[in-house]
């Protein structure tokens, strides 16, 4: 079971616990039901099982806030269950390992503490702001700190350098050629994943013979020395190197390894998936950018010598860069090594592209539909995670049968006229399945529309998404 911490930062949340808590208790009445009444952060299942004007959010109590500085320093407040009551955050509610960790919907941040995820300003509490990670971050004095680029700064990152934003460069290479040949054991760099180069329609071929160098070093592998002189430079964006299905890295102090990824434009989302392997020590950061703007679709500092695997989802004919860095656990006295192996797959859903009202794919009412929902990122503002279909209905009551959902994610399930009047049919949470019945006004054409709700993250450290595996399946029925 993961233990989470509470805050690096400095305040006796323990004392401020106790005044809270004393307050809360001497605004009603002296009764027996008071005197019953669970305290702040105790358990509780109701409002009304909390003393005070404490609220019952996460199970436990909490107090209630409206914007950021209703909580005092290092509290913020954050988002409750849907619909709810924004609250201040508990003591243990903060520090965090990953985001099964965190209360709610909460993801665990940069700097391992739990936020609010966010794709814009507005999405967060009053009194925050959308950090370069996509998670809300504090305005207010003695909460977070932001560099000028919007990333939240990360408080003891060791010697192994900072979370920050990489510098601006250029974009990555193009896939599908064995890289240069290096010196020493590796026996050479290996080719590339074949797949295809930043603007290519088609994946660009398969994996390269590994060039010649003084060892036996395999196939499709990209193998750094351990003498601390990269066998081909990649320490910036700029400089990314192709990645192989295989890579060897090793980290000294201040270094980073940048790889590239190019998905094949054939209109689907696709999944990397990106498994590391730590030596004993080590804690490799990892972070996603998009190559069309350098949005960071997500970064996470791995567990300490771990074995893991990062999952980002990617839009067709994008190209992917991936950051490695040593976040702690190296020091000038020597490296340490991490292997990365790299997968890309198609997410199977033969209706795509149907990411727009424009492009719905037609279907016929009574007949089940297959098809897989994920974040096919391609920039900040370009993420059209929606599926559209068309199907001719008669006037009077349909049904959308939902037979198959995945256990991860929730939709947002609409139809909508040929004249762009939408109604919502169901919302249902994750995994639940179900016939819903929904209006048909008139004889004609209308659009079944599955959008995100909640969930569907682009990037998840962990265990596999249910829902960059697991399909979902309906019908129109009439």
């Amino acid at each position: 079971m993961t233990k989470r911490r509470t805050s690096k930062k400095t305040l006796s949340l323990g004392a401020l616990s106790a005044v809270l808590a004393l307050l809360a208790w001497g605004c009603g009445d002296n009764t027996e039901e008071q005197l019953r009444a669970a305290k702040l952060a105790q358990g509780c299942s109701i409002n009304s099982d909390c003393a005070g004007d404490l609220v019952c959010v996460f199970e436990r109590c909490h107090n209630a806030c409206n914007a950021d500085e209703d909580c005092l320093a290092p509290l913020r407040c954050v988002r409750g269950v849907e619909g709810g009551t924004n609250v201040c955050q508990l003591e243990d509610e903060i520090g965090c390992d990953r985001d099964k960790d965190c209360p709610g919907e909460q993801v665990c941040g940069v700097d391992e503490e739990c936020r609010d995820s966010c794709r814009e300003d507005d999405e967060c509490i009053a009194g925050q702001i959308c950090a370069a990670s996509d998670e809300c971050a504090s305005t207010g004095p003695g909460k977070d700190e932001l560099d000028e680029n919007g990333n939240i700064l990360v408080e003891s990152v060791g010697s192994g350098g900072s979370a920050g934003a990489p510098a601006v460069g250029g974009t990555s290479g193009t896939g599908g050629s064995a890289a240069n040949g290096g010196d020493g054991p590796s026996g050479g760099t290996g080719g590339t994943l074949g797949v295809a180069g930043e603007g290519a329609g088609e994946p660009s071929g398969s994996a390269g013979e590994a060039s010649a160098g003084a060892g036996p070093g395999p196939v499709g592998d990209y193998v750094e020395t351990s003498d601390g002189v990269e066998v081909v430079e990649n320490d910036d964006r700029e400089h990314a190197l192709p990645a192989s299905a295989r890579s060897s890295l090793f980290f000294t102090v201040g270094d980073e390894d940048w790889l590239s990824v190019s998905a094949p434009n054939d209109g689907r989302a696709h999944v990397i998936e990106i498994g590391l392997q730590q030596e004993a020590g080590l804690r490799t950061g990892v972070q996603a950018l998009a190559g069309a703007d350098f949005a960071s679709i997500g970064q996470v500092p791995t567990g300490v010598g771990v074995t893991t695997t990062v999952y980002v989802s990617v839009g067709p004919g994008t190209t992917t860069l991936l950051r490695f860095w040593p976040y702690n656990g190296i020091s000038a006295a020597g490296g340490k090594r991490v292997e990365v192996t790299i997968d890309l797959s198609a997410e199977q859903d033969e209706n795509e592209p149907n990411n727009s009202r424009e492009t719905a794919t037609v279907i016929q009412a009574n007949s089940p539909v297959t098809a897989q929902f994920i974040n096919p990122f391609v920039s900040k503002s370009n993420q059209l995670i929606e599926d559209w279909y068309a199907v001719e209905l008669t006037a009077g009551t349909a049904t959308l049968n939902l037979t198959e959902a995945p256990l991860g994610g929730r939709f947002s399930i609409s139809r909508e006229n040929e004249q762009g009047v939408s109604v919502v049919i169901q919302t249902p949470n994750a995994g639940v399945k179900g016939p819903w019945p929904f209006s048909v006004p008139a004889d004609g054409i209308y659009l079944i529309r599955f959008g995100a709700h909640a969930g569907f993250a682009p990037f998840v450290e962990g265990l596999k998404p249910a829902y960059f595996s697991e399909p979902y399946t309906f019908e129109v029925q009439q």
